[in-house]
């Protein structure tokens, strides 16, 4: 029984001790979700494409001290059909976020190519509170050579 309590109030401290951590911090959550709209689709082997092989991607820097990058990921999720996905991801409130969007390499494609977004854009999120962004993919290409 003792082991247990003493288990208990580990896992109680550390507990606190983390969100205390990650208050001092200024880590507090906030949302980005939107849609992703794909214009452009060709290549022999595009036609295999669903929305989880779209990920987004949202990076941060922590300040103070030695700054820490902080790189968050989610899937698309949808009908790939309508050509239009969506996504929902949590980032901490009240930095600089850089979005991107890639497509994954799961797929079998000897060449592909993906035009999506501006690389220089930032984005702001407030504690608690959700974001609308949505990426607009160009041009997707994936082509199987035989």
């Amino acid at each position: 029984m003792k082991k247990i309590k003493g288990q208990a109030f580990l896992i109680l401290s550390l507990t606190l001790l983390i969100l205390a951590f990650s208050q001092s911090a200024g880590a507090q959550p906030g949302t980005i979700k939107g849609t992703i709209y794909i214009k452009e689709l060709s290549g022999n082997n595009a036609y295999k494409l669903t929305c989880q092989n779209f990920v987004v991607i949202m990076k941060w820097t922590i300040p103070g001290g030695p700054p820490r990058t902080v790189v968050e990921k989610t899937q698309g999720e949808g009908d790939f059909s309508k050509r239009k996905c969506s996504y929902s991801i949590s980032v901490h409130a009240d930095r600089s976020i850089e979005p991107s969007i890639k497509a994954d390499n799961s797929m079998p494609f000897d060449q592909k190519s993906l035009e999506a977004y501006d690389p220089n854009l930032k984005l702001k999120v407030k504690p608690n509170k959700m974001f609308a962004f949505n990426f607009t993919v160009k041009k997707i290409s994936c082509v199987l050579l035989k």
